[in-house]
């Protein structure tokens, strides 16, 4: 999974905001407010071609949490993500 470039994470007044640019800003006119975790993993996809497992290890790394804890943090991101149709995910490439 990846998540598309048209979208940057900014931290504004200690709020984490994704924020659409290029041709996404016109599609989607406005902003999502998302945690901590949710920021991580915007990055860590932003950065790496990651699948569910590799994510949870880093959460469980960088959170020092369980990966029960870390795998739902993750499924329930993914589904928000996929929901609202602002991000978009794709397929580990191999």
């Amino acid at each position: 999974m990846k998540i598309s470039k048209q979208y940057v994470i900014r931290e504004i007044l200690g709020e984490h905001i994704i924020v659409p640019t290029g041709q996404e800003a016109i599609r989607f006119q406005g902003i999502i407010a998302v945690n901590e975790t949710g920021a991580f993993l915007v990055r860590y996809l932003q950065e790496h071609d990651a699948d569910e497992e590799e994510l949870t290890q880093a959460l469980c790394r960088d959170f020092e949490i369980d990966s029960g804890t870390a795998r739902k943090d993750i499924e329930d991101f993914i589904e928000s993500v996929h929901r609202q149709g602002v991000l978009f995910v794709e397929e580990k490439k191999k």
